[in-house]
């Protein structure tokens, strides 16, 4: 549908070229200004697109900005799931907020209006992820210790990672 028009369109004129140039002019090397940067992205985005084509059309620009970066790409990841999950609920779009509205009976305004603290929730969990990312990490090092990037110790036993 229009989301492979858009992807198409996007990856002809060199969109996550310019984007991901754009990204680095503005934030240079620093992970918590790139990762913010693309949260202002993807909550555009997510306005207007469902979050599996924006992740299929968008993984090459987050991944070679998390490398620039040196942005662990399972943080990446968190944060742009949340920063996706907050653009279902917001306008003009919102799916999730509409669907909620209808399947209680209420009109959308009166339902955005209810879901304004929600926003606040959501923006600042995401911000608190962006600037504490060893929070984030916490659970996937202890589930699968590779996933963040620590490798077995010579020893045999337990895991080395890096700070």
């Amino acid at each position: 549908g229009a989301a492979n028009a858009f992807g198409w369109l996007f990856a002809y004129l060199r969109g996550a070229l310019m984007i991901a140039e754009w990204i680095t002019e503005l934030a240079g090397n620093n992970p918590q200004a790139t990762m913010l940067l693309l949260v202002l992205l993807f909550t555009i985005i997510g306005d207007f697109i469902e979050p599996v084509p924006t992740i299929i059309i968008f993984m090459p620009l987050v991944n070679a900005l998390s490398q620039a970066a040196d942005i662990n790409p399972v943080h990446m990841g968190v944060v742009l799931i949340a920063t996706l999950a907050f653009g279902l609920i917001t306008p003009p779009y919102g799916l999730v907020l509409l669907m909620a509205s209808k399947f209680v009976g209420v009109r959308f305004s009166q339902a955005l209006r209810a879901a304004l603290p929600i926003y606040c929730v959501f923006l600042i969990t995401i911000t608190f992820m962006i600037f504490f990312p060893k929070v984030v990490l916490w659970l996937p090092k202890q589930v699968l210790p590779e996933s963040v990037g620590c490798f077995k110790a010579p020893s045999g036993t337990g895991y080395m990672c890096p700070q």
